[in-house]
């Protein structure tokens, strides 16, 4: 694995919202009322509560956004964990495949 050390665009939560039992114009003023504070290119989307018996989904309006410093840091050090993790496992792989098999010349 490749580590990414470029800054990322997230999906980031930025608002739940509720339509249930609101009329269309209401939802229509509602999502008027989004775009202009979040622009055209948010999203809806729907998620299930965690720990939660219900199967029921909260909608959210997310944004992309870069990365915050804390977060590429974060994510940074994961994924060189992890390349790290993969260089071990695929030595140690080669290394039993090579007493398995013989050692190729």
């Amino acid at each position: 694995m490749k580590v990414n050390y470029e800054r990322k665009m997230v999906s980031k939560e930025k608002t739940s919202i509720h339509f249930e039992w609101n009329t269309l114009e209401d939802v229509l003023n509602k999502v008027k009322m989004l775009i202009e504070k979040y622009g055209n290119d948010a999203q809806i989307m729907g998620k299930c509560e965690p720990y939660s018996d219900s199967d029921r989904e909260t909608l959210y309006v997310c944004k992309d956004e870069p990365e915050t410093d804390e977060e590429l840091a974060r994510r940074i050090a994961r994924e060189e964990n992890y390349a790290k993790f993969e260089e071990q496992r695929d030595a140690a792989e080669f290394k039993r495949l090579q007493e398995k098999f013989g050692a190729k010349e």
